[in-house]
């Protein structure tokens, strides 16, 4: 996904019978991850992922690129995010500029980058 992704497309939404990818805890992938359907990151993802729906749970982490509709975060993010809509959940730590059209930061999460509102 090395591209610019302030100016990506959005993923399409996902299908009503499309299954969720796991990466489970103790888990730890070097690489990119592309699906039409929901990811769940419990593990480490190191590289990108671009799907419709991500959610990085509390034991999940992510060195590098988001690309999503919809990114959940619980647990920490390292990069570029990209995504329409962006919770970063109670506990959660992202570092890295993110690119939303919506954002929700609750009450201790942690933020460190720039933030770019896309219309």
């Amino acid at each position: 996904m090395n591209s610019d992704l302030t100016k990506a497309e959005w993923p399409a939404p996902a299908a009503a019978g499309d299954r969720r990818s796991v990466l489970a805890e103790g888990l730890q992938l070097d690489g990119q991850v592309t699906s039409k359907g929901p990811v769940e990151i419990s593990g480490r993802l190191v590289g990108s992922v671009s799907a419709p729906d991500v959610l990085i749970t509390q034991s999940g982490a992510l060195e590098g690129e988001v690309l999503a509709l919809n990114l959940t975060v619980l647990g920490t993010v390292t990069g570029t995010i990209s995504a329409r809509s962006v919770s970063l959940a109670e506990g959660a730590k992202a570092e890295g500029d993110i690119t939303y059209q919506q954002i929700s930061i609750e009450l201790n999460a942690e933020f460190d980058g720039k933030l770019s509102r896309r219309k």
